[in-house]
């Protein structure tokens, strides 16, 4: 038994004395560094502002997406930057870092813009809300598709459900299911690698 217990480690200690060989361009490292301002980069390529916050009473990952990326829908990029075991358990006073939008940023820089001022009533103007015809017809397609693509994932043909995604974000790239979509499509090409 010794005897088999020796061969297997000496296998494992050759094993690991040869690296798998990486070519450049392959993998990226993406290590958090201070940015020099608060304000986002012109392109994605150049990087993604974070920002340390602390979850306060009440909050939960789509309230704080909300708040700091305009989309409740963009929750899942804060599971991207911080290790969250429950994504439904959130713990009051622990840390977050957080995706910063272009627009969020600029509210964070400049927060006295957005404030009403004290004694002056806030006046809306009333506005009838009549939702077009094509705008109901759009957001209908748009489910439709999502699903349609949703369900090819769910039986497991990943090829049609990439294809569907694909058709989804190309179409509808700022509907609120975007970002649902596009964590489904990268799920499928993981699947598909696998297969």
């Amino acid at each position: 038994m010794k005897r088999h217990a020796s061969i297997i480690a000496g296998c494992l200690a050759v094993a690991c004395s040869f690296p798998p060989q990486i070519t450049a361009g392959e993998y990226y490292l993406y290590a958090p560094e201070p940015a020099e301002s608060g304000k986002p980069p012109a392109d994605p390529a150049e990087g993604i502002l974070v920002k340390d916050i602390t979850i306060r009473q009440g909050d939960t990952l789509k309230s704080i997406s909300g708040k700091y990326s305009g989309r409740r829908s963009f929750f899942p990029q804060i599971l991207l930057f911080n290790r969250i075991k429950n994504p439904d358990l959130i713990h009051t006073g622990n840390t977050l870092r957080v995706p910063v939008s272009r627009a969020t940023s600029d509210e964070t820089a400049a927060p006295g813009k957005r404030k009403r001022r004290a004694g002056k009533p806030q006046v809306r103007a009333h506005v009838k809300k009549t939702a077009a015809p094509a705008a109901k017809r759009s957001a209908t397609a748009a489910s439709h598709l999502y699903e349609n693509a949703v369900k090819s994932y769910r039986t497991g043909a990943y090829q049609k459900a990439l294809e569907g995604f694909d058709r989804f974000l190309a179409t509808y790239p700022d509907s609120p299911l975007a970002p649902d979509a596009t964590l489904f499509r990268a799920d499928c090409y993981l699947k598909l690698s696998g297969e």
